[in-house]
């Protein structure tokens, strides 16, 4: 009888572990680096700050990064309650007027997904093109 409740604890743990394992979050859990605008990684953001920087920027915490890695191409699309799903490919790490422009007119709300994030190294001789994890927002004021 011991034996069996034992089995059934180690059973229920390894069913919440996978349970938890698939459960979706706001947050991302890829590690490396990441695009950042104004600063941010993810989470909320305002418009005046989305504004306030022109360029997607690389991000790994408190590592230098930034002048090692430039972004080089990435998607920034836009969903959300009263918006029609929106995305622009851009081949740069600027973001140009039309896309600030609809920020600018984005209810308060919509998500901001950055996805598709290319990078190169600006210290290397190699020409590697690599991928980083997206990053999600959600405008919450001007």
């Amino acid at each position: 009888m011991k034996s069996v409740k034992i089995i059934s604890t180690v059973a229920l743990i390894l069913f919440y572990f996978a349970l938890s394992a698939q459960t979706p979050n706001l947050r991302s859990t890829q590690k490396g680096p990441r695009p950042a605008i104004a600063g941010k990684t993810e989470g909320n953001i305002t418009k005046d700050e989305f504004l306030s920087d022109s360029i997607i920027h690389i991000n790994n915490g408190n590592a230098p990064l930034q002048s090692q890695m430039k972004v080089v191409a990435f998607k920034i699309s836009f969903a959300g309650k009263g918006v029609k799903y929106t995305e622009f490919t851009l081949n740069s790490d600027t973001i140009p007027e039309h896309v600030k422009t609809f920020v600018k007119q984005a209810p308060i709300g919509t998500k901001l997904f950055i996805d598709m994030v290319k990078t190169k190294s600006t210290g290397s001789v190699d020409n590697s093109i690599y991928a980083s994890p997206p990053a999600t927002f959600i405008i919450i004021g001007k």
